[in-house]
């Protein structure tokens, strides 16, 4: 599992993301998300990779996009992650603040036998910017 959180952000945040996205579009969205989403190093490297990904939230549907925000909102599993029983594998990029990678290593302990890996170098969006690396960790 990519990312991993049993819970992102606080349920304010994303209620006014939703918000955001209801007034303004999820254009609005890209100039804060590509900082967060992706390395210095990968946006300075593969710009047009970057464009491609911000090209697709700007694609998504608005509406859409703002109810699974509210979605998000509510979303907390924290305490359910001691009764998982099915192998966990959590990946974590080094430089995500989305997903930090302590707060990813917190679900890592809470859930019994889960692994834990942290990817160096990468944000969140770590299947972008090491896209080998995620195959190799999806397979293993």
């Amino acid at each position: 599992m990519f990312g991993g959180l049993p819970r992102f952000g606080t349920a304010e945040a994303w209620r006014d993301r939703a918000q955001q996205v209801l007034d303004d579009g999820t254009e609005a969205l890209t100039e804060g998300s590509m900082p967060r989403w992706f390395s210095p190093a990968f946006r300075a490297s593969a710009p047009e990779a970057v464009h491609a990904v911000m090209a697709s939230l700007r694609a998504a549907d608005d509406s859409s996009y703002a109810a699974l925000c509210t979605v998000l909102s509510g979303f907390d599993l924290r305490k359910e992650l001691p009764a998982i029983s099915t192998p966990v594998h959590l990946v974590a990029g080094e430089l995500d603040p989305v997903a930090p990678p302590e707060e990813i290593r917190a679900a890592a302990e809470a859930i019994p036998g889960a692994r834990l890996t942290v990817v160096d170098g990468v944000a969140h969006q770590i299947a972008v910017e090491r896209p080998q690396k995620a195959a190799e960790l999806l397979s293993s």
